[in-house]
């Protein structure tokens, strides 16, 4: 079996597949036969912290994956920071403290426990982001 590298479409194809693909209206023109060699490394498991990119000489080659801008650190740590929110507003809910606490249900102790999960969200809240990725999570409440 032969294989195709495109650099412009970053995909291997199988040297018989290439009529189909053009036919689909794929741009194949940049298209190089590989050696046995680079269809092993290539295809086969990614390095960590590798990626893979077209080299000078228009083959395939891994590069350092480059660190995370600003932009994808902050809305990273937004994620992060939204996922913790829901989080714990399912454990809330899931003990329906804020019905049982109108309707005067709330042992003490479990008073105790939603009054620290509110004081987390509020800590979740004030969270700023944009300090990412210098990010001091606070500690979720025990229980």
């Amino acid at each position: 079996m032969n294989y195709l590298w495109s650099a412009k479409n970053s995909v291997f194809i199988l040297e018989e597949m290439k009529p189909l693909y053009e036919e689909q209206g794929w741009e194949l023109t940049d298209v190089l036969l590989l050696d046995d060699q680079t269809v092993t490394e290539f295809m086969g498991e990614q390095p960590a912290g590798k990626i893979r990119i077209t080299g000078a000489d228009g083959l395939p080659v891994w590069a350092e994956i480059p660190p995370a801008s600003k932009a994808e650190l902050m809305e990273a740590a937004e994620a992060e920071k939204q996922a913790r929110i829901a989080l714990t507003n399912d454990v809330i809910n899931r003990q329906q403290w804020p019905s049982r606490l109108q309707l005067g249900r709330l042992s003490e102790q479990e008073r105790v426990s939603f009054n620290a999960m509110l004081d987390y969200l509020d800590a979740l809240e004030r969270v700023d982001t944009e300090n990412a990725p210098d990010i001091s999570w606070p500690e979720p409440p025990e229980g």
